[in-house]
């Protein structure tokens, strides 16, 4: 089975000069050890990542984003009891590996709210300046105590027909133009990616509750991003002056539209994996720690 045709992204194992040293500066400001799909979709336009780069990120080191994608965090998680997803790992022979899905979920429940603040900042950006408010700038130490020293992702011209199969699923069902680095993550343990998406996920997702869910988390995220404390300016105008074309321009316009929308219903995913593997308390719990 072929894949889908997806976004061109620049893996993190390929990034070399400006572009390698941004994605070092990504996962220190934010305390990760993910260099998100969007980072890597957004990097095939050199110019612009290191213009966008410059003029984000003391607004993504700042304490005023952390405390916002605090809220994001726990606006993901739907309180209902969900589905007991260890019983199904366990079923399917893969006891082991949940607590390593336990740490890829919330990894990348940690990272994704910043990511959709900074993605919702881009996207107002083009358009307008946004931020500049002064509040909370000073930056905030994250640390990399919420993810693992690595999350291997599976190639996507190089998985079997099983994987896959779920893979192309999950795109075929949301209209995605990518797979989310979460589902190339979870893929390393083909049992684990199907019991996830076939028993947990896709019974549960584009139901009202979920639905609204995302939708608050894409408006939400644009009333935090106009709040920024610092200024951003990424208009059509700026970049033509920083020699980012016309065409790559509108393109990455079109891409941020999509990812922006893409986020929130991720991170909605990523809470019902957590819910399902240790209930909505525990989900809460964790969303409130960070």
């Amino acid at each position: 089975m072929t894949m889908p045709v997806t976004f061109p992204e620049v893996l993190e194992e390929h990034a070399s000069g400006r572009t390698r040293e941004i994605y070092g500066e990504i996962k220190t400001t934010l305390g990760t050890s993910i260099v998100s799909f969007v980072w890597r979709g957004l990097a095939v336009y050199p110019d612009y990542f290191d213009a966008m780069w410059t003029q984000l990120r003391r607004n993504a080191a700042s304490r005023y984003l952390a405390g916002k994608a605090d809220d994001a965090r726990a606006m993901a998680v739907i309180p209902d009891g969900g589905q007991d997803l260890r019983d199904r790992l366990r079923a399917a022979g893969a006891a082991d590996r949940i607590d390593d899905l336990r740490a890829v979920v919330d990894a990348y429940a940690s990272v994704n709210p910043n990511l959709l603040i900074l993605v919702a900042a881009l996207e107002e950006g083009s358009h307008a300046i946004v931020g500049g408010h002064g509040l909370m700038p000073d930056p905030v130490s994250r640390g990399t105590r919420d993810a693992p020293s690595a999350l291997p992702m599976v190639r996507l011209d190089d998985v079997g027909p099983e994987v896959a199969t779920v893979l192309e699923e999950v795109q075929t069902f949301h209209g995605w133009h990518g797979i989310p680095s979460v589902y190339r993550t979870i893929a390393q343990w083909p049992a684990v990616l199907r019991v996830v998406w076939t028993e947990v996920l896709q019974p549960s997702l584009r139901t009202p509750a979920t639905t609204r869910a995302a939708n608050d988390l894409y408006w939400f995220s644009i009333a935090a991003a106009r709040y920024l404390p610092y200024p951003m300016d990424l208009s059509h105008r700026r970049l033509e002056a920083l020699g980012v074309s016309k065409a790559h321009t509108e393109e990455i316009r079109v891409k941020l539209g999509l990812f922006h929308r893409l986020i929130p219903e991720v991170m909605v995913e990523i809470a019902r994996i957590q819910v399902a593997l240790d209930g909505v308390n525990a989900a809460l719990g964790r969303a409130a720690s960070r």
